[in-house]
């Protein structure tokens, strides 16, 4: 999980390898979603993930978004 963040932090400086880094970041937190479904954490980051992806074009905006809000409420809980 903390590899991720760290791939996720770096991504988000929007430098040339922000995809390659999103990806790292999202396949951290899938392995942790893997791990534990309900890992608070990762949910949260994967919801902003989806978000980050969306802004920067680099997945669909409005299915992004979509995705991101339903992975926020179970991070909640």
């Amino acid at each position: 999980m903390a590899e991720g963040v760290k791939a996720y932090r770096f991504a988000t400086s929007r430098g040339a390898s922000s995809r390659s880094l999103l990806d790292q970041a999202a396949a951290y937190f899938r392995r942790a979603l893997t791990l534990d479904p309900n890992h608070a954490r990762a949910l949260c980051a994967m919801g902003n993930w989806h978000s980050v992806m969306g802004n920067l074009g680099l997945l669909p905006p409005d299915a992004a978004f979509a995705q991101g809000r339903e992975l926020l409420p179970p991070s909640l809980a």
